[in-house]
């Protein structure tokens, strides 16, 4: 006979959070400073401050809350965190306006600024994922769309001024090959991507039908 002892856990308590314009499309956690970002319906990005448990602040002054000053077209599907340093943070979101557009934000900022727009898809994108091995100077990210289509792209790690255009940043390349939508992207390492579409194509693997993740080497 054996006999497993498993400790018991207090049930987890919500953390109430500030009440959003519209629908959550998507969420996505930054690497520093307790920061989250969601991705709403009504094409805007979000972001919450969530503080450490010792914080000690005042309920109200808990979770601090900044919506972005411009928006997408259209839904927020994919939201991702590129790069932190020099106390500012980078993300890029991916809508269903078939663009992506890149955030910077800085602790004392009103609202998190667009800082450019990713034109490339021709449907809409569904997911967004930042490598995890950023420089100091440039962003690696990945975007999967209905196009059938996973791109990649890259931007820089620049404050941007006020009043500036917004530039546009084309895709430094497209991985083609599925025959449906790509709804899932994530990247394993530094140099690989995974990509999980609706339906995978029959040269994917070996074995038609098998349900393993589409993998490519950059």
């Amino acid at each position: 006979m054996r006999i497993d002892v498993v400790r018991p856990f207090n049930k987890p308590t919500p953390e109430p959070l500030p009440e959003l314009d519209d629908w959550v499309g998507c969420i996505g956690a930054g690497g520093v400073d307790g920061l989250l970002a969601a991705g709403l319906y009504n094409g805007a990005v979000c972001l919450s401050r969530i503080p450490a448990a010792d914080d000690g602040g005042e309920e109200e002054e808990a979770h601090e809350q900044l919506v972005s000053a411009s928006a997408h077209e259209a839904p927020v599907k994919g939201i991702a965190h590129m790069a932190a340093g020099g106390g500012r943070h980078w993300l890029v979101s991916a809508s269903k306006d078939c663009t992506l557009r890149t955030w910077q934000y800085a602790k004392g900022d009103g609202a998190p600024s667009c800082t450019a727009v990713c034109s490339g898809h021709t449907d809409a994108v569904d997911c967004v994922q930042a490598c995890p091995a950023a420089s100091r100077e440039t962003a690696l990210f990945a975007s999967g769309s209905w196009d059938k289509t996973v791109k990649l792209w890259e931007s820089p790690l620049v404050a941007q001024q006020a009043g500036v255009e917004l530039p546009e940043i084309l895709p430094k390349a497209s991985l083609d090959g599925h025959t449906q939508a790509v709804s899932c992207i994530c990247w394993r390492q530094a140099d690989t991507i995974y990509r999980y579409p609706l339906l995978l194509p029959a040269h994917a693997s070996r074995q038609r039908g098998s349900q393993r993740p589409h993998r490519a080497m950059i």
